[in-house]
């Protein structure tokens, strides 16, 4: 097992692979494996007290600390020196070390070793501990104080923040050092708050919720904790909202609605959802959290689980009741300020689901994508958006847009003359209006599409009657042009009949028979489609028309 696995290799050859590549995944693997190995044997040793894991945990500690630096290659710009590139450059005494998200997330694992094994290892040497403890106030602390890093206000900010807390709390002896990081982490906290939307949606969608959202309430629980209760932000309904935008998101099982880079599946913490949920006083999110803590793995082999330490530790002497109701879910949910509606034929995981999304396309992880919506059936994926599959250089660079599933036309929404939706601020959503009686949204989406498009008006409604979707296009081209209406799919559609076609999950897709029907299956580069959607390929189905423009009106149920 894996007390024999050899730590994998990390020379700086591989490192330097990304800059000369652009493949960021063998040294990814081999970095996160390291990390992983040391959270699992840390809580075996701990459980198990016997010392059977402990030398395995004293290489792993060195192996870590001997890597010269724990920013990832991918984000250089978070070393404090000027220029960096393929060698990190912070052998000086004088050069601070950087902190990303990885650096953040390695500190906390450290802590954690300590905290939980410090006993276990000082049998082999003090030293350990020792040099373990002064690296990591070395490469977390002493730059987080003496250097302001430019993270972005998203899942970055509070998740590093979270981390850095979390080592102050465990680690930093020095009361001044500690209050000053407590200090510097609320005015960090208020800053990422005041940016957050006030409907609590996380624009960067559910699988990044627990490292956004969820992170927000480990540094809110952990500030509550080291000063003894006195400042206290639970009972603001900002909090609440933030948690139950999870609970509102799900789907069925491992699956949840998805825009943007998020994944269709998220493994979520039910016993965060749950304790967030007492604390802020929401019964959806206490009977959520318990629904997926009743259902979750023993081990969760996502090695940023494991960097949520104060999160661990809290969940680990917090008891669920092992019952198997379901939690009672809204079946209309409107976030205002993310142009996010879903509506659920029941309050639970059975009959209809469906979820559209308005915005503007220049979100943290956008993807070209108003006005495209999903739907489920009995859970299970009828009309889907596909998220982001493999990061890679790619990913978050000017060539962003050039990868197929962030463009407009692999999202279920129509193309004109051949032209989809554009990046950025000024491409948008105008004039939504939710009906929450009626279970339907509309919305005006001409200003998504560029000038060359011709869409001079563009209204799509959506809405749920019995467990029928309604989908109405009406729209006005300044010429004639061809148009073509996509939808993303997990199985190759057929006709059933003129005006018909098939559909997963037993369901029918029915549409004006004037329209030319074709099934294109689907070239999904960096994607795995069976690992998301548990099928060999996805499938578009495009209904084509052309048109002499003027005003044109399109009905799908």
């Amino acid at each position: 097992g894996m007390l024999d696995e050899e730590i994998p290799l990390l020379p700086l050859s591989l490192y330097r692979t990304y800059f000369k590549t652009g493949d960021r995944s063998e040294f990814d693997q081999k970095y996160l494996r390291r990390r992983y190995m040391l959270a699992v044997m840390t809580y075996a040793e701990y459980r198990e007290k016997k010392g059977r894991f402990t030398e395995k945990i004293c290489d792993l500690i060195f192996a870590i600390l001997e890597e010269s630096t724990w920013v990832l290659h991918a984000h250089t710009f978070y070393f404090v020196q000027e220029p960096c590139g393929e060698v990190p450059d912070v052998y000086l005494p004088e050069h601070l070390h950087g902190i990303d998200l990885r650096a953040a997330m390695t500190g906390t694992i450290l802590t954690l070793t300590y905290y939980l094994c410090r006993d276990a290892i000082d049998k082999i040497s003090p030293i350990i501990a020792k040099r373990l403890k002064y690296t990591v106030l070395d490469r977390i602390v002493k730059p987080y104080l003496e250097h302001t890093f430019p993270w972005p206000l998203n899942n970055w900010q509070v998740y590093i923040v979270s981390s850095v807390l979390f080592v102050t709390a465990f680690l930093e002896e020095d009361t001044e050092k500690r209050e000053a990081v407590a200090e510097r982490a609320m005015v960090q906290l208020d800053d990422y708050i005041t940016t957050y939307p006030e409907d609590g949606g996380c624009d960067e969608g559910a699988g990044y919720w627990g490292s956004a959202s969820g992170a927000y309430f480990d540094v809110a629980e952990l500030i509550f904790d080291m000063s003894g209760g006195k400042i206290d932000i639970f009972s603001t309904p900002e909090i609440r909202k933030l948690g139950e935008f999870e609970s509102r998101m799900y789907i069925s099982g491992s699956r949840f609605i998805n825009f943007a880079d998020c994944s269709p599946i998220v493994h979520c913490d039910g016993k965060l959802i749950h304790r967030f949920g007492v604390r802020v006083g929401s019964a959806e999110m206490t009977g959520f959290g318990k629904l997926l803590a009743n259902k979750a793995r023993a081990i969760d082999e996502n090695v940023f689980s494991f960097s949520m330490a104060y999160r661990s530790l809290k969940n680990a002497h917090f008891v669920i009741a092992k019952e198997n109701s379901e939690p009672a879910l809204p079946t209309n949910a409107w976030f205002e300020d993310l142009k996010i509606a879903v509506f659920r034929e029941n309050s639970n995981a059975t009959g209809t689901l469906a979820a559209i999304k308005g915005g503007h396309n220049a979100e943290s992880h956008n993807h070209n994508d108003l006005g495209s919506f999903l739907i489920y059936s009995d859970g299970m994926p009828v009309i889907i958006d596909a998220g982001s599959g493999v990061y890679t250089k790619k990913t978050f660079s000017e060539e962003r847009y050039s990868i197929w599933n962030m463009q407009s036309e692999y999202h279920n929404l129509p193309v004109f003359g051949g032209i989809g939706q554009r990046d950025g601020a000024e491409f948008a959503s105008r004039d939504e209006k939710f009906n929450e009686e009626a279970h339907s949204v509309e919305m005006e989406l001409s200003g998504a599409y560029p000038e060359d498009a011709g869409v001079v008006e563009y209204k799509r409604s959506l809405s749920l009657c019995g467990s029928d979707v309604n989908i109405c296009d009406v729209f006005t081209l300044n010429s004639a042009k061809e148009v073509e209406f996509r939808f993303l799919t997990t199985e190759k559609s057929s006709l059933i009949e003129s005006g018909k076609l098939s559909l997963p999950a037993g369901r029918a897709l029915v549409y004006d028979p004037t329209l030319t029907f074709e099934a294109v299956r689907v070239v999904t580069e960096s994607y795995d489609p069976k690992k998301l959607f548990d099928t060999d390929a996805l499938w578009q189905i495009r209904l084509k028309t052309i048109t002499n423009g003027g005003k044109f009106e399109f009905k799908i149920i």
